[in-house]
């Protein structure tokens, strides 16, 4: 049964992760809203024997709506933990009642592992409340140890950034229409010119979905705004003709230590940042940080649904 935007749970990683990779057409990783508790303020109790990990959330915002929600996972000796069955479950919390809410569950699924920023511990659900929220995340390692990570995260009700549901920002961004000179509009060693050929008000009022990265590979602090656009290029020459792809520098050229003028207009803090813009010019669906091709294809796959 769907909820929303939400699609169905229990999917087995390797499977949907292999689908991804061969190229079909899949959803991303999701959490579906949790089945109901006789306590609402249940929490996951461990077991005797469950070690405690440690969680650390990738995302500097989350906004309401359809949200990916990033992190990395710790063992009890500090060893990061990339292969292992993952559970997350997302609570609300209302301090006034002092009462824990269970929300949402699910499986995560471990992506980007071949980034030079390493991979992270990745799922997709509805926040459909601003405020306080928290998450235990319960993982179950090959050699059988299971460790329980808990984090606590805020929902904002709004954010400068372009969040699921709003319109393309006001403003538009230089394109090779404008007769903007290549070199100006990328650092990119070796730059694909579809990437540059409209401008984002451009590719919108042609009606197609469209998907948008922030990235600057020159003058990002690590290589991952660099492997993000080397993916970006990988997918838009698997989808030209039924989306446009557009990137645009998130460094300012005569400063590279500040953001271009640009992704301040889109509220950006950080880099790099993917968007994925539905038929009608509105966000579908967002990625902060790094990404890789197969979870760029997932993302894409989703926004030409319609979902």
């Amino acid at each position: 049964m769907r909820h929303a935007l939400i699609a169905p749970a229990a999917w087995a990683a390797g499977a949907l992760l292999g689908a991804a990779l061969a190229g079909c057409i899949a959803d991303p990783p999701t959490i579906t809203p949790a089945p109901p508790t006789p306590d609402l303020r249940a929490r996951v109790t461990p077991d005797a024997g469950t070690a405690t990990f440690r969680m650390e959330p990738s995302n500097t915002e989350i906004g309401l709506g359809f949200e990916r929600f990033a992190f990395r996972l710790f063992n009890a000796t500090g060893g990061e933990i990339t292969d292992a069955a993952v559970t997350t479950i997302f609570y609300t919390i209302n301090e006034a009642a002092q009462e824990t809410v269970r929300k949402a569950s699910g499986e995560a699924l471990y992506f980007g592992g071949d980034l030079p920023t390493g991979g992270r511990w990745v799922v997709y659900t509805e926040f459909d409340a601003s405020g306080p929220w928290s998450l235990d995340v319960t993982a179950v390692l090959p050699t059988g140890e299971t460790g329980l990570a808990s984090a606590n995260v805020n929902v904002a009700g709004r954010t400068d950034t372009p969040y699921p549901g709003r319109p393309v920002p006001d403003g538009d961004t230089p394109s090779l229409a404008d007769g903007v000179a290549l070199s100006d509009l990328t650092t990119d060693p070796d730059p694909d010119e579809r990437l540059y050929a409209m401008s984002v008000a451009d590719a919108v009022a042609t009606k197609l979905p469209t998907v948008v990265l922030f990235a600057s590979p020159a003058h990002c602090a690590d290589q991952g705004c660099a492997a993000t656009l080397r993916a970006l290029r990988e997918v838009a020459a698997q989808y030209q003709g039924r989306m446009n792809f557009i990137h645009i520098e998130s460094r300012d050229p005569s400063d590279p230590a500040q953001l271009s003028a640009a992704a301040k207009a889109w509220g950006l803090r950080v880099d790099p940042w993917t968007f994925f813009f539905d038929a009608r010019g509105f966000v579908a669906g967002r990625i902060e940080g790094p990404v890789g091709a197969d979870e760029l294809k997932l993302m894409a796959d989703r926004t030409l649904k319609g979902r």
